[in-house]
């Protein structure tokens, strides 16, 4: 397949172009193109105008000012703008903020039920992964396999973006209270949550490192490893150029952003005491069961 062949069989070229590995949702879109073939006739026009003038002319005119145009976004801009906005949608799901805002308004008389708040954070997740650039891609066996690896995390940085935005006093007795669980497991939670607070984050670098933690080949049950690994690779990547290149002055934040995976591990054996109450108060749903293992 080279320049001269490419257009005999447009199948064999989109197959080949999938097979390395092409994200078919990061394409460039029909006005995109035209666009960026404007810009390169423009500038085409340009140089020859200057090449003529340097003939005809014995004094050189002055030079014109280059006229710039904003550069075509590539495959990994996209790839950052779409996770962007797609965990918007999901951090501002109004379904979990409503359920939350419980714990703040002093005068809610229903408490309200946590494993129901976690029934439904599975459901937006399961949207959100859809919305992944490479998700879709993967079969059915992997994909369940995936959300079932990465749903605890998920929900936690989930939670830690919320629990910063909220900029009011959460009554940890009345948690305690009303949900059962230990007020020692919760301080253990809002104290991540603080440290996750103080790198700064925006909602893009949180989608990304969703996705980074969604795309792990460490999960239990997959099979295609290698094509996760490489779509792993991609939003890594995407999260270095953006964080980086978001705000300079923030050293190594790249570094620290990645060292919340670790610090999020060692919350497991937290996570598992939670789970394991819910299931003696026979609180946790069908869903949560499936996704759990608590069969």
């Amino acid at each position: 397949m080279d320049m001269y062949t490419r257009r005999k069989c447009p199948e064999c070229r989109l197959r080949k172009c999938r097979a390395v590995g092409m994200l078919e949702e990061c394409l460039l879109t029909e006005i995109q193109c035209k666009s960026k073939r404007r810009s390169r006739k423009v500038k085409t026009i340009q140089e020859d105008d200057e090449t003529k003038e340097s003939v005809t002319s014995p004094i050189p005119p002055p030079p014109k000012p280059a006229v710039k145009s904003p550069p075509e976004p590539d495959e990994t801009d996209l790839l950052i703008e779409l996770v962007g906005k797609s965990f918007s949608d999901y951090r501002n799901n109004p379904e979990i903020v409503k359920r939350w805002e419980c714990f703040y308004e002093l005068s809610t008389k229903t408490p309200p039920n946590l494993c129901e708040i976690a029934t439904i954070h599975v459901q937006v997740l399961v949207e959100f992964t859809k919305k992944l650039p490479g998700f879709m891609r993967l079969d059915s066996h992997d994909q369940i396999a995936l959300l079932k690896g990465c749903v605890v995390q998920a929900m936690l940085l989930r939670n830690s973006c919320g629990y910063n935005k909220v900029n009011r006093f959460l009554d940890l007795k009345r948690v305690v209270r009303d949900s059962g669980i230990k007020e020692d497991h919760i301080r253990t939670l809002t104290d991540f949550f603080d440290n996750v607070a103080k790198l700064q984050m925006d909602e893009t670098e949180y989608g990304l490192l969703i996705a980074i933690i969604v795309f792990d080949s460490d999960h239990t049950d997959l099979e295609n490893r290698l094509t996760i690994d490489k779509y792993r690779d991609r939003y890594l990547s995407a999260l270095s150029r953006y964080s980086e290149a978001r705000e300079p002055r923030r050293p190594q934040i790249f570094a620290k952003i990645l060292s919340l995976l670790t610090e999020m591990r060692t919350l497991y054996h937290t996570h598992a005491k939670m789970v394991l109450d819910w299931k003696q108060r026979e609180q946790l749903t069908p869903l949560l069961c499936e996704i759990w293992d608590m069969r």
